[in-house]
């Protein structure tokens, strides 16, 4: 004879808990990336106004310089950059990495041969989805080690943090 194993299952006070205090967290980290993204949304009308994607400052005209060149040879990207610090050239203060993941989109979606446009339009989303990254990463550190509701506040702390903000905000390359 072949007994029903539903008619055992328990289901302790403590189990339901968890899962009210798992779906708190997922929702709450949920509704910090949507915050955090619409707050970084703000210059989206203004870069986009116009052709152009537009850049928020020179330094990141420069990062798009950057990301041109490693679209078209990547991984490489420039170094060593004669047109700075003219006449003797420069080394550029950044760390490749940045200007690569800048590349990284245009390059995949549209090939080596990928437009400036192509490049502009979708290197002004990365930022964006750095600062996404970074607020579920707080959010789940925050939780492991203080528990789901400190994982939710710090995951709200970094999705409304002004000076998060302000670095990762559509078109800030």
């Amino acid at each position: 004879m072949i007994r029903d194993s539903s008619q055992f299952s328990v289901v302790s006070p403590h189990n339901e808990a968890m899962r009210s205090r798992r779906a708190v967290l997922l929702v709450g980290l949920a509704a910090a990336v949507l915050l955090g993204t619409l707050l970084r949304l703000g210059t989206y009308r203004q870069l986009q106004a116009g052709t152009r994607t537009r850049a928020i400052s020179s330094d990141d005209y420069y990062h798009l310089r950057r990301a041109r060149f490693a679209v078209e040879h990547f991984p490489r990207t420039i170094v060593f950059d004669p047109l700075m610090n003219f006449p003797s050239g420069g080394v550029a203060i950044w760390p490749p990495l940045f200007d690569l993941a800048l590349a990284a989109p245009a390059r995949l979606l549209h090939g080596p041969d990928a437009g400036r446009d192509a490049l502009e339009k979708s290197a002004a989303w990365v930022p964006l989805a750095f600062a996404a990254g970074a607020i579920v990463l707080a959010g789940l550190l925050a939780r492991r080690v203080c528990g789901d509701l400190a994982g939710v506040a710090a995951a709200l702390f970094v999705a409304a943090s002004p000076g998060h903000i302000l670095w990762t905000q559509y078109g800030h390359v």
